[in-house]
């Protein structure tokens, strides 16, 4: 495998705000850009290179929106002012800021894969952290609609280009755990949106999380795992840092880790295959089966309690909204629901899956969305659901052996 860090000679700014290679794209230079990847090439490269070959450049994307840094739009607006300095609408000097950008950041970034694929038929060639995808928004499940737009405008002349996507699945050990991991599964299922059928996904991972100097404790690492072997990632990409090893002490605790816990508990999926993946899911689904039917008669008995004991199986349930409330075959519909979810550990945005199904006709979707949603998506639902997983990884890896 080989990562080339800040390939090329990209326009770009550094930490303090001083421009390299012209800062923008607009003001760069692409036969400069070519040679020196080239030359990145021709130094740490074999010529009969057939692995993995990433392209590390994480200033911008090459699209002109709101995640583009502050700099790089205000430099934008600067070139074309200076470019025509009779323009004074501003919306006018935004559309061309915006089109300009676009315009001449593509060749940079389309340049470098046309070049590797060409120099390396046989490699596998991506951008680090492509396609991106962040799910900021409660309940973490899919990406920012701005974010999709912009995979799907650069899909035919970048990740079309790509024989590889390395999406990033790095940890926070702050977000809630729900948040964790439904940020990892809308990850997962954008790579698999914009894939092609013979491009391998490869996420990188650490073995440390990202914004604690811990390393990952084994279930973490095992669900992590279970994720991109459910959703048919090829491999992973295991990252690490120079600092991971600056003293003795920490590199006999990574070595202690890998002997121990990074090394087995790869090795464990590495050689899981896909009946293994199945009797899994179906274990899975049988305890989740049975927690269900749990939850349903704790939910129901919850609701008869509050109409004050008088409803029946069948009858309203909700004293207080007598006209839309739950009836028993709403319940049933809801963990029919359940157990769609949990056979693909795939939850698709919630109210939207409410709003395709077939539910009684004085029910009050709005209860449903509130109740059910902030249910099935709560940290304590999440923490238990990861638990059954964790039981089941654990005993198929073996405790003892990681």
């Amino acid at each position: 495998m080989v990562i080339i860090y800040e390939p090329g000679s990209f326009p770009h700014y550094t930490p303090d705000g001083q421009p390299i290679n012209g800062g923008i794209p607009q003001r760069g230079n692409i036969s400069l850009h070519s040679l020196s990847f080239k030359q990145q090439l021709s130094n740490f490269v074999q010529s009969n290179f057939s692995g993995l070959l990433v392209l590390d450049f994480e200033d911008y994307f090459p699209r002109y929106n709101e995640f583009l840094p502050k700099v790089y739009r205000k430099q934008s607006l600067q070139w074309v002012r200076e470019t025509h300095p009779n323009w004074t609408d501003e919306q006018v000097i935004e559309r061309e800021a915006a089109r300009s950008f676009d315009e001449t950041a593509k060749p940079f970034f389309q340049l470098l894969l046309d070049e590797a694929a060409a120099s390396f038929p046989g490699a596998r060639v991506g951008y680090y952290h492509y396609p991106y995808c962040n799910a900021y928004t409660p309940p973490y499940l899919t990406c920012d609609k701005t974010v999709q737009n912009m995979n799907d405008e650069i899909r035919p002349w970048l990740l079309d280009r790509s024989s590889a996507f390395y999406p990033s699945l790095y940890l926070h050990l702050e977000y809630p755990i729900y948040r964790r991991w439904n940020a990892q599964m809308a990850k997962l299922r954008e790579a698999l949106r914009m894939k092609n059928a013979d491009v391998p996904v490869l996420p990188y991972i650490r073995y440390r999380f990202t914004d604690v100097n811990l390393f990952l404790e084994r279930l973490s690492l095992q669900r992590l795992l279970w994720l991109m072997k459910i959703y048919g990632a090829q491999g992973t990409v295991v990252w690490g840092a120079a600092y991971d090893l600056e003293s003795e002490k920490s590199c006999r605790e990574l070595q202690d880790n890998v002997n121990n816990v990074l090394g087995p508990t790869l090795k464990c999926f590495h050689d899981m295959n896909d009946s293994d993946v199945r009797r899994l899911k179906n274990k899975f689904n049988t305890l989740m089966y049975q927690r269900f039917q749990n939850d349903r008669s704790q939910l129901l008995h919850k609701h008869e309690t509050q109409s004050g004991g008088n409803a029946q199986p069948g009858e309203k349930l909700l004293q207080n909204n007598p006209d839309k409330s739950f009836t028993t075959k709403d319940y049933d519909q809801v963990f029919i629901m359940n157990d769609m979810i949990a056979d693909e550990l795939n939850p698709d945005d919630c109210e939207n899956l409410i709003d395709g199904n077939d539910f009684s006709s004085n029910f009050d979707l709005s209860t449903l969305k509130k109740e059910y949603c902030s249910y099935l998506y709560s940290e304590e639902n999440e923490i238990r659901v990861y638990s059954i997983i964790s039981g089941i990884l654990d005993h198929y890896c073996g405790v003892d052996k990681v």
